[in-house]
């Protein structure tokens, strides 16, 4: 559940890389997950 609502506010450009950290500490996230959830950060910041 966690990781399907933070790939929605990446896609949307809502979501940091610090509120990604806090889940992944908290394991709420894989770290399979992360890599891909930074990866759509970093697109959504090009845009």
């Amino acid at each position: 559940m966690t990781y399907k609502l933070c790939k929605i506010l990446a896609i949307k450009g809502k979501l940091t890389a610090e509120m990604l950290d806090v889940y992944l500490a908290a394991d709420r996230i894989t770290s399979e997950q992360y890599i891909e959830l930074i990866e759509l950060i970093k697109e959504s910041e090009v845009i």
